[in-house]
């Protein structure tokens, strides 16, 4: 008897390839987090371990200090996911922009 395939697991595993396959050819950093935050945020991460533990890797020494929302997202995946990280440069970029903003605040024209 041959067997029978299912067109819904067909498709859940091509879309589940597709997705591995974004994830790994991703080249900007900020896509590849916001990817990766995406991916842990609709619970399906264990699909994709060892797509996010290489992307992760390969983020994890950017330099994302012109973007606080990036440098904050980079921070917080990498710390909720294992990695070693400082948070040196996390509030090396918050006291920059503090400062600023309050410069702009106290610059009457």
């Amino acid at each position: 008897m041959p067997s029978q395939t299912n067109p819904m697991t067909t498709s859940l595993e091509q879309l589940k390839i597709k997705s591995q396959e974004v994830l790994l050819n991703s080249s900007d950093s900020l896509r590849t987090l916001k990817l990766i935050d995406t991916i842990q945020r609709l619970g399906i991460e264990h699909h994709f371990e060892e797509e996010i533990n290489l992307q992760l890797g390969k983020v994890k020494d950017c330099n994302n200090a012109k973007d606080i929302f990036a440098t904050a997202l980079q921070f917080r995946l990498l710390r909720q996911n294992g990695w070693s990280t400082s948070s040196g440069i996390l509030i090396g970029n918050i006291n920059e922009h503090y400062i600023k903003f309050l410069w702009s605040f106290f610059s009457f024209p």
